[in-house]
């Protein structure tokens, strides 16, 4: 008895758990995100490099992102900001910096379906590492809005970025274009020469473009609901099956007890076989004792079964 009780707690619990994540998944699924890629980096003084702004809409079309980036200028200066390549096809405010403030900004749109995937490019900076130390370039301020009639905010998470600037290490140099201005990259009024040594130990992060962890948890919660519903049906028909042959085999040992109470009374009265009613009583009470014992053998299968 404790042992089935325990067993429809432990099936409700289970379905219960499988039935939440399947209701919770379309609110999980509604994840956007501003990111930097790559995340972290370590480049010498005098060093240039880029640095992508993403943004991330697995499961929900975007139509328009926006962005305020921070950056130390005593530690990074901001050469140019490009939106060549982006997913947004308009710009409300297009891409400009401010060195003396240490700030980006950037605000775009995305013509109708709207887009939907993840580490999509919006702009790249192009960065010169000015000092030793820590960089750490983040969002002030940001948003994405669902491509659904109304300009829902879907944001939920603001990345950042850690830069490790080292001493200058020589090496070979290149011109990089700079651009001054908040242009288009095509409008390159000045060059530089910078050293643009690989640092070793420099490192990336790398978004994984696979399936969503959002519908791994719906399939995994389906996958659970699948399992124990099979396993609990299974169970119950094995049980009934089993109550099932005991009652029938219980009614076949009753009728051989009454035909062999007949046959016995039949001979009785017929004087074909001489026997005393004690005999009779006796032959009977052993044959209760024989089906006693088949039941009980039944009983201790059905157990061993369970």
């Amino acid at each position: 008895m404790m042992k089935d009780m325990w067993e429809r707690r432990w099936y409700k619990f289970c379905i219960g758990l499988g039935v939440a994540a399947i209701f919770a998944s379309p609110f999980l699924a509604r994840a956007a995100s501003l990111d930097f890629s790559p995340a972290i980096k370590t480049v010498s003084v005098g060093e240039t490099f880029t640095v992508a702004v993403t943004v991330s809409s697995p499961d929900q079309a975007m139509n328009a992102a926006s962005g305020d980036v921070s950056f130390p200028s005593d530690k990074l200066r901001a050469l140019s900001v490009s939106n060549g390549g982006s997913a947004m096809n308009l710009w409300v405010q297009s891409p400009s910096f401010s060195n003396a403030a240490g700030n980006i900004n950037f605000a775009g749109v995305v013509l109708n379906p709207g887009y939907i995937g993840t580490a999509g490019k919006v702009i790249t900076i192009w960065f010169q590492a000015i000092a030793t130390g820590n960089a750490p370039v983040s969002f002030s301020d940001g948003s994405i809005l669902a491509n659904d009639g109304k300009g829902t905010n879907i944001l939920t998470s603001l990345g950042s970025a850690e830069f490790t600037i080292t001493p200058a290490v020589p090496g070979t140099t290149s011109s990089v274009p700079v651009i001054i201005s908040s242009g288009t990259p095509s409008t390159t009024v000045a060059t530089a020469t910078v050293a643009t040594t690989t640092v070793p130990g420099s490192q990336s992060v790398f978004v994984n473009n696979g399936i969503p962890w959002e519908l791994l948890i719906f399939l995994v919660a389906l996958l659970m609901i699948l399992i124990f519903a099979l396993f609990y049906s299974l169970n119950r028909r094995r049980v009934h099956l089993s109550d099932h042959d005991f009652l029938h085999k219980r009614k076949e040992l009753r009728d051989d007890l009454r035909r062999i109470e007949k046959e016995l009374e039949a001979d009785r009265s017929g004087s074909t076989i001489d026997l005393s009613a004690p005999g009779i009583h006796k032959k009977k009470d052993n044959i209760k004792h024989e089906i006693e014992h088949l039941e009980e053998d039944i009983k201790r299968d059905m157990k061993d079964t369970d």
